[in-house]
């Protein structure tokens, strides 16, 4: 009996050691499964804030068209308010000389109209300079909507950088197991 008393023992330690081997690979495969969930739920965070960089980088695109087409609109308005003055200018300007040859009623009149002139011209002048800093004001909106939008893209390329740099690392730690 001892031969088979033997064998049940041997039995007994190789069914106690395939236990053991089944139970360490039920761990592992556990470790794993959850390894996995943790990457799938960091995957999906990492898309969704891509999705907010694009959305934030497209509006801010959008922004920075529409500011740029209003400043654009409002120099072309501007320009035209400037060109008005400029042949209403040269209209007073024309008026004047024909009338030069008149005497003292249209000296009078000459007066006035260099007056209205200076006048005009004083505010053609006005209307340079406040068209230039407008001007000015709107490229600086546009630069700081531009710098903006470098800023986004900037982090965006960042966060995207340091995910795959976690994505590496993550596959290379499952990898050494």
């Amino acid at each position: 009996m001892s031969g088979l008393q033997g064998e049940e023992l041997e039995h007994s330690r190789r069914t106690n050691s395939m236990r053991e081997d089944r139970d360490q690979a039920l761990s592992r495969v556990a470790e794993l499964e959850a390894s996995v969930k943790s990457v799938e739920r960091n995957l999906h965070d990492r898309d969704l804030k891509i999705e907010v960089l694009e959305r934030s980088l497209s509006n801010t695109s959008a922004d920075t068209e529409k500011a740029r087409a209003d400043g654009e609109t409002r120099v072309r308005d501007l320009q035209s308010l400037l060109d008005d003055k400029e042949a209403l200018l040269g209209s007073l300007k024309e008026s004047l000389a024909l009338k030069e040859g008149a005497e003292t009623e249209t000296h009078t009149l000459i007066t006035t109209k260099d007056a209205e002139i200076n006048l005009l011209e004083a505010r053609v002048k006005k209307a340079y300079a406040d068209i230039e800093e407008e001007r000015r004001e709107l490229w600086g909106q546009v630069d700081a909507l531009r710098h903006a939008g470098q800023v986004c893209i900037r982090s965006h390329a960042i966060y995207i950088s340091h995910a795959d740099g976690f994505e590496r690392k993550q596959s290379l730690y499952m990898k050494s197991d």
